[in-house]
């Protein structure tokens, strides 16, 4: 009976990897050519043209077959592909549902004061002072009619947003700035993920995919590797060094920019990814809080001077904030937070990096445990950061005695 069962569960297996083969034979075989995706047509309300040539001469393509991350690709439900760029994998994306870009072209049509369904191009020649568009939209959208945070907050006001957009206006230098200020408007109204990925460019040892470009309405990113949810079962040395590098990144994006601070807002175990020689990425840049670490006097809030610590509101497996919190303090150990509640410890149903210590590191280190829960649950303004700092010291003794037993 017993080996029946195992034998039924193997064929079911069998049968549903060769329906996944057929779906993703199917899905590959009917994707559009790149330059269909790309919708170059409707520039200029696009993301940029910089990779254009590269799909004219073929240097970059869309996966084959015969590599595992096309396959999962294909199967993507937000228009997101999977290809090659000079020989290197990358991701390709076009930055929202087939819906959700049909409603962009009704807000590029709206803001010219067109009907809904105007031409492209023609909303494009009505607008005028793109840059005011842009400083209005994100001074005033901050949330939408349901109260829906932007995708791209920057708070206590926004009156520094061309110091935050200087490095993506520097990588549009080859086409005039009132073209630049169009993808720009284009992609706040979308997805910002690809001017953060220009704002904190990985060239610079941030912890993010390397930005490639764009060709219409198509955006190239560095495929990052596998999803840290792949990394909750790895020999502890491994979730030791990674636990490690993700307290190092909300150490960054809190401190490291000279203006600004960025607070993650969307963070799982699936939005973040480990590349191949083991360095952890944060792949899913869609929503982020901006904090202007130095505003005018006119817009600082009454708390501005305290720092903020992060809750989860009586929730405690809910990773809950408030971005009006956020913005109205100096500094925040939201970063902290996010990534030792929801990467570390784990939030709701799901294990985290560090949910299970081995009992030999607990020996070691028995005060790891009670670091973890003071990160993820802190006792009073400092004790959050104080524990992070703590825990990273652990982990680095850690990953010392692993490397003096393996060598």
């Amino acid at each position: 009976m017993y080996g029946w069962r195992i034998g039924r569960r193997w064929r079911w297996c069998f049968v549903g990897l060769s329906i996944l083969l057929i779906a993703s034979l199917y899905l590959l075989t009917s994707l559009p050519a790149l330059p269909e995706l790309a919708e170059v047509h409707t520039c200029p309300a696009c993301f940029g043209t910089s990779l254009c040539p590269a799909i004219a001469s073929g240097a970059l393509s869309l996966t084959d077959i015969g590599s595992v991350p096309g396959l999962i690709g294909a199967l993507g439900t937000k228009n997101v592909f999977f290809g090659s760029y000079n020989s290197h994998h990358v991701v390709l994306k076009k930055l929202g549902h087939t819906w959700e870009l049909q409603g962009l072209d009704r807000a590029l049509c709206v803001a010219a004061d067109l009907a809904p369904d105007c031409k492209i191009k023609e909303a494009v020649d009505y607008l005028s002072d793109i840059h005011s568009l842009i400083m209005d939209y994100v001074s005033q959208s901050t949330r939408d009619n349901a109260g829906v945070l932007s995708s791209f907050h920057l708070c206590p006001s926004a009156d520094n947003l061309d110091v935050l957009l200087s490095d993506v206006m520097k990588n549009s230098k080859n086409v005039s700035s009132d073209l630049a200020l169009i993808h720009i408007w284009t992609l706040l109204h979308l997805n910002a993920e690809p001017l953060i990925l220009q704002i904190l460019p990985a060239e610079e040892s941030w912890p993010v995919p390397r930005y490639h470009g764009a060709c219409g309405r198509l955006v190239v990113e560095e495929y990052a590797g596998q999803p840290l949810s792949e990394f909750t079962n790895a020999p502890w040395p491994k979730r030791a060094h990674l636990a490690k590098q993700l307290l190092h990144a909300a150490l960054q994006f809190t401190e490291r920019h000279p203006a600004f601070r960025f607070y993650l807002t969307d963070i799982s175990l699936d939005n973040v990814a480990v590349d191949a020689v083991g360095n952890v990425k944060f792949v899913d840049l869609e929503n982020i809080i901006i904090l202007d670490k130095y505003p005018s006097d006119r817009v600082k809030p009454a708390t501005w001077s305290s720092q903020h610590v992060s809750e989860n509101y009586g929730c405690s497996d809910c990773f809950a904030f408030s971005s009006d919190d956020i913005c109205s303090h100096h500094i925040s150990d939201h970063n902290f937070y996010a990534v030792c509640q929801e990467l570390l410890v784990g939030g709701g149903n799901s294990g985290g990096l560090l949910a299970v210590v081995p009992s030999a590191a607990l020996i070691r280190q028995p005060v790891l445990p009670t670091l973890l829960q003071q990160c993820a649950h802190s006792p009073g303004p400092k004790g959050r950061r104080m524990a992070a700092a703590q825990l990273v010291s652990a982990l680095e003794k850690e990953a010392s005695f692993s490397y003096f037993i393996q060598h």
